[in-house]
């Protein structure tokens, strides 16, 4: 099972509030969180977010920035 936790003194700051998230929108919410900040990318479903495949390659990027280029990719080609 895939939780966040996180507790906040103001949850208008914070990205989560002081709830548990479980499951899937767990997964959503860590995957919109981690892509913040990406041209393009914006993680708010789990499944039309991905289809151009940006919120992966950001994802990727933000841990592995040596493996691709994000600012080369183009959201209109998906092949690449």
């Amino acid at each position: 099972m895939f939780d966040i936790t996180h507790a906040c003194q103001d949850t208008r700051k914070c990205f989560f509030s002081v709830n548990m998230v479980k499951g899937a929108k767990a997964l959503e919410l860590w995957c919109a969180r981690v892509t913040a900040g990406y041209h393009g990318v914006n993680v708010s479903n789990m499944s039309s977010a991905w289809r151009d495949g940006l919120a992966f390659c950001a994802i990727i990027h933000r841990y592995r920035p040596d493996l691709i280029d994000f600012e080369k990719l183009d959201k209109k080609d998906v092949k690449g």
